[in-house]
């Protein structure tokens, strides 16, 4: 059982730590919950686990985002 907030709610307790130790290590974070909550219904298929279409375009240009920088800067 999950509890009060479903399985939403148990798993920002882990999202939580992880930008808090992004946060502190200064590290990048590619925050996907973030960047599809504005949009979560037409990003999120029915099940609530898997990316649409729409979805998996986010996911896209927010990793694109980040990389991109660094590729150009010939950090990698």
């Amino acid at each position: 059982s999950f509890g009060a907030g479903g399985p939403d709610g148990y798993i920002e307790q882990y999202r939580v730590v992880t930008r808090e130790f992004a946060t502190e290590h200064r590290l990048p974070l590619a925050d996907l919950d973030r960047a599809i909550r504005p949009d979560r219904e037409r990003c999120i298929l029915p099940d609530g686990v898997h990316l649409t279409a729409d979805g998996n375009r986010t996911t896209a240009g927010l990793m694109i985002g980040m990389i991109e920088p660094i590729l150009k800067a010939g950090r990698l």
